[in-house]
Parts: C-alpha cells; sequence; structure tokens
C-alpha cells in the first residue's frame, strides 16, 4: 500500500541503488546467491514490472540462513531504520545525502522470524513506502510465489491463487496458501522455489513480469471461473 506519492521509475531505480549503497545491501544479484552473512535485495513490485509511475519501492529478501543464527536482514532494519509508531509525525535521518533518504520502522512488532518489513523513506518532505516481502530459500522453498506476489498485480497474485484453488480442488472456503506456501486440497505444500514451478502448478503458461497487468489478471480470473463452472 503506497503513501499516495508516485515518483517516475527511472528515480526509483536510482533511489533503489542508493539505498542499498547507504546500507551496505547488495542489490539484484544471481537467483543463486548465497547471503553469507550479507543483505540481499532484488526489486519486485512496479519496478519489476516496468511501470512508468511508481508509488513504493518493493523488495525480496531471503530469511535467515540458519535457524539458531543471526538474521541479516532483521539486523539491517535495526541498524539503518528508527522505530516509530506510525501516528508520530517525527522522521530521524539515518542515510547520507544526496538524495536526502530519511528511514523509519513500521514493523509491527519485533517478531525474529517477520515476513514483511515496511518501512518508510522520505523524498523532499513527503514520505515514500518501502516493503521487504521475505521468503525461504532452497529446492522445498517459496521464492517463486513470494516473488510473484510481490511482483504484481495485485488482482494477478490473486487471480493465480484463485485458479491454484481450481485447479487443485480446494473449495471456496478452503485455503490455497498456508503460511506463505502454496498448497494442494490436502494442505501439503507444492513445489514453488520459482515462479516457472507456480505457473506449471495453476497450468498457465509464464507471463514476464511486464505482462502481469490487470488485463493478464482477467484472464486468469476467467479461466478459473471457467474451470469450477466445468466441475
Amino acid at each position: 500500500m503506497s503513501t499516495g506519492m508516485s515518483i517516475d521509475i527511472d528515480r526509483a531505480q536510482k533511489l533503489a541503488q542508493h539505498l542499498a549503497n547507504a546500507t551496505g545491501a547488495v542489490l539484484n544479484p544471481p537467483a543463486t546467491e548465497r547471503p553469507d552473512g550479507r543483505v540481499l535485495l532484488w526489486t519486485v513490485g512496479s519496478v519489476r514490472r516496468g511501470c512508468p509511475m511508481v508509488g513504493d519501492l518493493e523488495f525480496l529478501a531471503p530469511c535467515r540462513e540458519y535457524a539458531m543464527g543471526p538474521d541479516p536482514v532483521a539486523e539491517w532494519v535495526a541498524k539503518h531504520f528508527e522505530p516509530v509508531k506510525v501516528r508520530e509525525k517525527r522522521v530521524v535521518e539515518k542515510l547520507p545525502r544526496p538524495e536526502r533518504v530519511l528511514g523509519v520502522l513500521k514493523l509491527g512488532g519485533r517478531e525474529a522470524d517477520w515476513k514483511l518489513a515496511r518501512l518508510s523513506v522520505q523524498i523532499a518532505g513527503q514520505p515514500f513506502q518501502v516493503e521487504i516481502h521475505r521468503f525461504e530459500p532452497g529446492d522445498d522453498g517459496n521464492r517463486g510465489w513470494t516473488e510473484l506476489r510481490a511482483t504484481g498485480c495485485a488482482d494477478f497474485g490473486k487471480a493465480m491463487l484463485t485458479l491454484l484453488k481450481r485447479r487443485k480442488g480446494i473449495g471456496e472456503s478452503g485455503k490455497g496458501s498456508i503460511d506463505g506456501y502454496l498448497v494442494n486440497k490436502d494442505g501439503h505444500r507444492i513445489p514453488q522455489a520459482t515462479e516457472q514451478q507456480v505457473f506449471e502448478a495453476v497450468e498457465w503458461k509464464p507471463l514476464a513480469p511486464t505482462e502481469r497487468d490487470d488485463k493478464a489478471a482477467r484472464d486468469v480470473m476467467y479461466a478459473a471461473n471457467r474451470y469450477g463452472a466445468m466441475r
């Protein structure tokens, strides 16, 4: 959910790179890259879809590598973003100029294994939202579904989930996703480490991020409703 301010995609990409440079994060490394204690961020959302105007910055980041070890992303957030209450107007400068990026943490809790961070950076005195979506890495992880859902558009992700439920025979009141993982009728997780696997699960041709617009969402939802009516 954006704050209402929009910037052009070129400025958004520069802001993403500045945010990474100023905080020591690695932006858009190869998908196979291992964190090894580093903070890895991949751009998703409107930037990945190539939208000319962007209402927020969204990133993908892996969850902690080791169950008992430190969480580099959580430590990164705690180091570079000052926690404040949502209703407060105060903003604390955390990042260097020239872009004058200011950070505010809005986590809604400091759980060790949080899945989504909502941050805010300030541009020319106006708040601009940053979201970090986290995924479980590995062949049994959920990067593909998390990446597809975070890339959007929102209606496309909802339509894909609806089509999955139809394909897997899950009723209207049933869940197609549990704890961030796509599941079958029996509640067992299905392969979803890559977006390709997600498209295969719903039996839909893979679409590039730039093709995942409102029309694509309507097409997928139409197929889901038609498939449901035929059963």
